[in-house]
């Protein structure tokens, strides 16, 4: 879980990593606090008790002024009203970005002109996202994008992990598994898709409860065996990818799924909605397959394709690794990230 905190971390390392100045403002009691705790970034806590908390725009500015700060990275609703303010009020010689990760919610022209009269240009994170900002009002030409990227694990560190889970959800060599890596995102789909699927297999929920999972006739499913994982960690999430033969993602909210490159790196077969920004970062039958949201009938020929289909799995993993390891490396995000701070004609700092 948490994929575009992690891009955001591996971020901030790299920038630091690289020589600039990095400051880092994040709520308390929050993972991507906690991670902070194990790096060398100097790291100040900012608990914002909402968007119009000025003590906390004060801080901000403070904070810009104090360590020499020339571009500010934001995201996050909160982070980017106090991050705006700041600029208005306090610091108006600052270069303040958003990074936008998700297709935004309740976008509109007024928030469209906030957002755009605030900033110096806003990152999304993929083509998607940058037509829901421009369709919410934002001009094309204020708006970047800068996919996130994925960690490029040593596969061997997940194994030992993977084969105890094996041995306690006790998969068979002979078993054909399924899994679904997302916090609550129309999972229901493929429940419904899994009633029409008379052959069993074994599907594996990654990250939520079957009480997330409303309004389910899990009867109609009881020829295969469906297994909820809880919310878990990081390390252990990965090493459920080893186990499958598929993994799909139901979700219609994607901006860009760390998720569907964790599969492709694991040379795990992807099927995903067409939707958002999941066909930016799948080519359907060339590196995955997407079906239409709400299509049960069509997911459920993907995935029996997938389970049937000679030489299919052994096309879209190939070309699955090659999309990861060509296109989202955490170096390309970095570089990226690194010449857009630049192109504001700074000098390293």
């Amino acid at each position: 879980m948490a994929g575009s905190t992690y891009a955001i971390y591996h971020l901030t390392l790299g920038l630091k990593g690289r020589g600039h100045q990095i400051t880092v403002l994040s709520k308390p009691k929050t993972f991507f606090n906690e991670l902070l705790k194990d790096s060398d970034l100097r790291h100040i806590e900012l608990d914002a008790s909402g968007k119009f908390d000025f003590n906390s725009v004060r801080k901000i500015a403070s904070v810009v002024t104090e360590n020499s700060i020339d571009v500010i990275f934001s995201q996050g609703t909160t982070d980017r009203y106090l991050t705006i303010f700041a600029k208005w009020f306090y610091v108006p010689n600052v270069k303040l970005y958003h990074i936008r990760q998700q297709k935004p919610i309740a976008q509109n022209q007024l928030k469209g002109w906030f957002y755009q009269k605030g900033t110096y240009g806003i990152v999304a994170a993929s083509d998607a996202v940058k037509q829901f900002l421009i369709d919410g009002g934002i001009d094309g030409d204020h708006i970047t994008v800068i996919n996130n990227s994925v960690e490029i694990p040593d596969l061997r560190t997940h194994l030992i992990v993977s084969e105890r889970l094996r041995n306690e959800y006790k998969i068979t060599n002979g078993d054909f598994v399924i899994g679904c890596v997302s916090r609550i995102k129309k999972q229901a789909q493929i429940l419904e898709a899994l009633t029409k699927i008379e052959s069993p297999v074994v599907m594996i929920f990654v990250g939520i409860n079957k009480s997330d999972i409303k309004n389910q006739n899990f009867g109609s499913v009881d020829h295969h065996k469906i297994i909820f994982t809880g919310e878990i960690d990081r390390e252990k999430t990965l090493a459920h990818y080893p186990l499958l033969n598929l993994k799909i993602l139901a979700s219609d909210m994607e901006g860009f799924s760390l998720s569907i490159l964790e599969a492709m790196n694991f040379s795990v077969p992807v099927i995903a909605t067409k939707a958002s920004g999941n066909t930016d970062l799948i080519d359907d039958g060339n590196n995955g397959l997407l079906f239409e949201d709400g299509n049960i009938d069509d997911l459920k020929n993907k995935i029996l394709r997938l389970k049937s289909e000679a030489g299919l799995k052994e096309k879209l993993t190939e070309k699955g690794l090659k999309t990861v390891n060509e296109k989202y490396s955490y170096k390309r995000m970095i570089d990226q990230y690194e010449q857009l701070a630049l192109n504001t004609g700074l000098e390293q700092s």
